[in-house]
């Protein structure tokens, strides 16, 4: 059994990544600041948190939870506003990778996005390892900082990390996304893969 975090664990695969890992035996903890996710929908068996990642008390949160994995899948992909996005997408994970650093989790799970270039950028390398996603949105570029965040941090600090890509959740079950987090707990060691392609990209 091992001690998880869910960030954005109120959210639609948050939830169901939630649900995986207790039936898996897990204790899970959550934190949400359920702008978008449903204190319903966290399963009672997991200890609740409601609050933004980029607070400096989501130090308090790792010192309670003492946490083996983090499942970072918080972010705000509204796409309606570019400073929020960049405050949760960015800032807000540096502030889990500075959690995960002080109180020694062994690995990070991080949600990122499958990123479409738009027809006119097509020969771009869709796959986007590492070179800005050109002709991508506001959120597709912050997902794409915080995966470079990552990887910085296990270059600098030992952090293991799996990078998950989610395709759009109308081209895979959300069950199977969920599943795909639990893999990584052993899986992919610092590796980039994009979900449903069984391809390592990076």
């Amino acid at each position: 059994m091992a001690k998880c975090l869910v960030t954005g664990g109120a959210g639609f695969i948050g939830s169901h990544t939630v649900e995986a890992l207790l039936e898996s035996g897990h204790e899970v903890a959550v934190v949400d600041n359920l702008r978008s996710g449903y204190r319903i929908d966290v399963h009672d068996s997991a200890r609740f948190y409601e609050l933004d990642i980029d607070l400096p008390d989501l130090q308090n949160i790792f010192q309670k939870t003492q946490a083996d994995f983090v499942f970072h899948l918080a972010a705000d992909t509204q796409g309606h506003n570019p400073l929020r996005e960049a405050q949760t997408n960015v800032l807000g994970t540096i502030n889990v990778l500075e959690c995960c650093i002080k109180h020694g989790v062994k690995k990070i799970i991080y949600a990122s996005t499958r990123i479409e270039p738009v027809a006119e950028f097509a020969v771009v390398a869709p796959l986007f390892n590492s070179t800005p996603p050109i002709g991508a949105s506001h959120k597709d570029l912050t997902k794409w900082v915080g995966e470079m965040y990552v990887r910085i941090y296990q270059e600098l600090h030992g952090l293991d990390y799996s990078i998950l890509r989610y395709p759009t959740e109308d081209r895979m079950h959300v069950g199977d996304i969920a599943e795909a987090n639990l893999l990584a707990m052993s899986e992919g060691k610092n590796a980039t893969i994009d979900i449903g392609t069984k391809k390592d990209s990076f």
